[in-house]
């Protein structure tokens, strides 16, 4: 099961204002904090509800830290069913308490951190849920600072690429397992349409202009 304090997350983040809500998540949260840094992948994904609008907004301005808070990434993700929001959706639809959620209800987006070029730190809210969902702290991180549009590039879900693709077989522990991918990451792909804007928007406004 999942505990209480997932279970607070999923319920802020219906319509994405998961954020602006108070919570014990948020309590003291950069107090907190491991203090030192982690290093992590170059790439990190940042997962969230897909909605135009809303991704139009991260295209324009970036990822913002919300106040008291921060920018929540995944480190060394390989596999859907540790990522958050998507565990917790599973985990709902399992107990009929919510509806079912597929991947292409999701933006993925990835952040490349050497054009970000902040601080990571592993999310303290992860440190006993990542072993419920099966995977590790170190997973999860986040960082105090906002992330520049230049340092993101949107993804979405392909099933006709995801389900097309040759069966990979991983073993471990005894146990044999068939997926599509190597890597469940390698099914999606850019969304040419918000990268384009992106990459417009920043040979063409000014950072300090206000227009849209």
């Amino acid at each position: 099961m999942v505990t209480n304090q997932v279970y607070n997350i999923y319920n802020l983040t219906k319509g994405d204002i998961m954020f602006k809500q108070k919570s014990k998540l948020k309590e003291n949260f950069v107090g907190r904090l491991e203090q030192t840094p982690v290093k992590t992948n170059r790439f990190l994904w940042h997962i969230k509800y897909r909605d135009y609008q809303s991704d139009l907004g991260i295209a324009a301005n970036g990822l913002l830290r919300p106040e008291e808070y921060a920018v929540f990434a995944h480190n060394n993700a390989v596999y859907f069913g540790i990522t958050y929001p998507y565990f917790v959706d599973l985990e709902l639809e399992m107990n009929s308490m919510g509806p079912f959620y597929d991947f292409s209800n999701y933006s993925f987006w990835r952040i490349d951190t050497l054009l970000a070029n902040v601080d990571w730190y592993t999310d303290p809210n992860m440190v006993e849920d990542s072993e419920i969902v099966g995977s590790k702290p170190h997973n999860y991180v986040c960082t105090l600072n906002d992330i520049p549009n230049h340092a993101l590039k949107l993804f979405k879900y392909d099933c006709e690429r995801y389900l097309t693709q040759r069966p990979f077989i991983t073993r471990g522990d005894g146990v044999a397992s068939v997926r599509p991918y190597r890597n469940d990451f390698d099914s999606l792909v850019p969304d040419v349409k918000i990268n384009d804007y992106i990459k417009w928007r920043n040979e063409n406004i000014t950072p300090w202009s206000n227009a849209a």
